[in-house]
C-alpha cells in the first residue's frame, strides 16, 4: 500500500488548484474564497495567505524558482507573487515596513500570524 510522505490540512475552503513547488518546499492552493494560501511542506505551516482576485482563485503555478507563484481567478486576473519575502527574517521585513510606511508588524499582520 501506498502512503503519503506529508499530510497538510488546507482547512475551511474548497480547493480550487494545488501546486507544489520544484523544490518540494512549498505548496500552494486556490480556493472558492479568493486567497491562495502557502504552506511551507516541512512542518505543514501556513506561510502566507494571498488576498487580491474578486472571485475564486482557480489556477495556482510556481515558477520554476520557487520565489514566484502565478495565480488566476474567473476575476479574469492573473498576479504574480514574490515569495522570496517569506524566507526573510521577520526582523529584517518589520524594518522596512517601519521606514516605508511607520507602522509596526503587527499592524499589518492578520490572523493565523498573530
Amino acid at each position: 500500500s501506498t502512503k503519503a510522505r506529508t499530510q497538510i490540512d488546507l482547512g475551511a475552503g474548497r480547493v480550487t488548484d494545488v501546486a507544489l513547488s520544484s523544490e518540494g518546499k512549498f505548496v500552494a492552493v486556490g480556493n472558492l474564497r479568493r486567497t491562495a494560501r502557502v504552506w511551507r511542506v516541512v512542518d505543514r505551516t501556513l506561510v502566507a495567505v494571498l488576498r487580491g482576485h474578486s472571485q475564486r482563485v482557480s489556477h495556482v503555478s510556481f515558477h520554476e524558482n520557487g520565489q514566484q507563484l502565478l495565480t488566476a481567478s474567473w476575476d479574469g486576473s492573473a498576479r504574480i507573487w514574490d515569495l522570496s519575502v517569506i524566507s526573510r527574517p521577520a526582523k529584517d521585513l518589520a524594518d522596512e515596513i517601519h521606514a516605508a510606511w511607520r507602522l509596526k508588524l503587527e499592524d499589518v499582520l492578520e490572523t493565523p500570524f498573530r
